[in-house]
């Protein structure tokens, strides 16, 4: 080795390595620029603030999951006794009200009342899965409660062609235990979803 090569080895050695230290390696794997080396883009800092905000996104949303964690046993002990003795009131309303409609001194208003308070307990109980309240409904009711359905997924229908300034095409082969009118919501999400599709 001659003199010359031996005086300028480490002078390359030691440039190489200022330029690896001056580029290193994000969390994310991007290689970003470090201190001594031209500033970054805009492109480049807009890039930068977006995975900053994606990391701080990140941990906020496992703070939240950690939170929903820590109390669903205690939301569960604690709400779903409650709901069930709130169903159970709800069916002993719909029974006694039943039983008070028998009264021949209720006067016209009061009846229509305590119908319409009657039918909307027991369309509320089915909905929630006691079937028991079906044939109450169907005694009290002219209309039956898949009618009732019906009737409510035209009215959104309708209102939702008004919206679109088009026919809303909902699948009929759907299953037939999916309710009407989530029937509507889904064919108004689906051309809504096709809108935005098509303007991008």
């Amino acid at each position: 080795m001659t003199r010359r090569e031996s005086s300028t080895r480490p002078v390359c050695q030691s440039a190489t390595r200022s330029v690896c230290r001056g580029r290193q390696r994000n969390r994310h794997g991007f290689s970003v620029s470090g201190p001594g080396t031209r500033a970054f883009s805009p492109a480049q800092q807009r890039f930068n603030r977006l995975l900053a905000r994606i990391g701080k996104l990140k941990g906020q949303i496992a703070d939240v999951q950690a939170l929903a964690d820590l109390h669903r046993p205690l939301f569960n002990a604690t709400l779903t006794p409650l709901r069930e003795r709130f169903q159970a009131l709800m069916r002993s309303m719909a029974l006694w009200l039943d039983e008070r409609l028998q009264d021949k001194d209720l006067r016209l208003a009061q009846k229509r009342t305590a119908l319409e308070i009657l039918c909307g307990l027991c369309a509320a109980l089915v909905a929630n899965g006691d079937e028991s309240m079906r044939a109450l409904h169907y005694k009290r009711s002219r209309h039956s409660l898949g009618e009732k359905d019906q009737a409510a997924a035209a009215g959104m229908r309708a209102m939702m062609e008004d919206v679109f300034g088009k026919p809303l095409e909902v699948d009929e082969s759907l299953d037939e235990s999916l309710d009407p009118v989530d029937a509507v919501m889904r064919a108004a999400m689906a051309h809504m979803q096709e809108a935005t599709q098509a303007e991008q």
